[in-house]
């Protein structure tokens, strides 16, 4: 699971993507994890930094954080 928040631990929920829903995973000898996020979705993203997790769940029900951190939206225009 993908989440973004306004911080981490925020109350602000963003965006979220999961696997066939947004993420897709190649195969273990080719690695890779591809997160897509709709523009529907990034309109959320709070400006000018948001927080993100990325987590995997286990056969154990086990969830265990894979990446987390900050990116900066840009409010920027293309002509």
């Amino acid at each position: 699971m993908f989440m973004v928040r306004d911080m981490p631990g925020g109350q602000i929920f963003c965006a979220s993507a999961g696997v066939g829903n947004g993420i897709t995973l190649n195969s273990p000898s080719a690695g890779g994890i591809y997160i897509n996020i709709t523009p529907e979705k990034t309109r959320k993203f709070n400006y000018p930094k948001s927080a993100y997790q990325l987590q995997i769940t286990s056969s154990g029900s086990i969830n265990t954080t894979l990446l987390k951190g900050y990116f900066e939206v840009d409010a920027g225009v293309i002509e």
